[in-house]
């Protein structure tokens, strides 16, 4: 509808109602409201009734992902990822269950992995940039399908190249009713060109073998200049 137009909108716990007195025109509705949890609604808006229900999915009391960057000291990037994909869900349910999940590795491979103290390991050593916090130039759009970044950037100091540095998992700690922990690598292009990034995954080593399983892509373009240390960090929470 036109700008000017504001549909008288309110909701209940479990569905969006929209009134529209007087369209009569079709038109999609894509709307996101956050209150200390998150609900996503998607919706297409058939007008011609006085009132529209929209089912909600409710994105509460859950685990959740924020993705910050930061360079030369100050934030570049700072908001949630909400791009965890299949592989998350596969290797949490494998722990959780007990039992094996077959899930797809960065390569692609289709592979059964088992319940391990060692699964969703993402503490990747420096010069290592297979797990961990790791960056690329792929401008697909996020997919829950996805297994890998399009075009990871690989380590090493020559142009093109970024030299990574150990990922590091954080403690526990509580802020009100939210309890969190953090991810981080700090990364440099030691290049003299720029190095510009499009996409931000992370990705975890599984069980005792070389399976490594992407959780998390998000996709967020900036740009690493020739010298420029960044720090990457995923703050991995849940809220009640």
């Amino acid at each position: 509808p036109p700008v000017a137009y504001h549909p008288r909108i309110f909701y209940d716990f479990h569905s969006l109602y929209i009134d529209f007195s007087d369209q009569s025109t079709s038109f999609a509705l894509d709307v996101e409201i956050e209150f200390g949890f998150s609900i996503l609604f998607h919706g297409d808006i058939l007008l011609g009734k006085r009132l529209y229900k929209v089912f909600a999915t409710y994105l509460a009391t859950l685990l959740k992902a924020k993705l910050i960057i930061i360079s030369d000291g100050k934030v570049i990037y700072h908001r949630e990822a909400r791009s965890f994909v299949k592989g998350f869900i596969s290797a949490l349910r494998t722990q959780m269950s007990q039992s094996p999940t077959t899930v797809k590795d960065t390569g692609g491979s289709e592979i059964s992995v088992s319940p391990s103290s060692l699964n969703l390991d993402v503490k990747s050593p420096e010069g290592d940039p297979t797990y961990g916090i790791v960056l690329g130039s792929g401008t697909k759009e996020v997919d829950v399908e996805d297994y890998s970044l399009v075009s990871p950037i690989p380590h090493g100091s020559a142009d093109g190249q970024l030299y990574y540095y150990e990922t590091k998992v954080g403690e526990v700690y509580v802020e009100g009713s939210k309890a969190a922990f953090q991810v981080t690598r700090q990364i440099i292009n030691k290049g003299s060109t720029d190095v510009t990034v499009n996409e931000v995954g992370l990705i975890a080593r599984m069980g005792v073998g070389d399976v490594k399983v992407l959780i998390d892509r998000t996709a967020y373009s900036f740009t690493i200049v020739s010298s420029d240390l960044i720090e990457v960090i995923y703050e991995i929470y849940a809220y009640v």
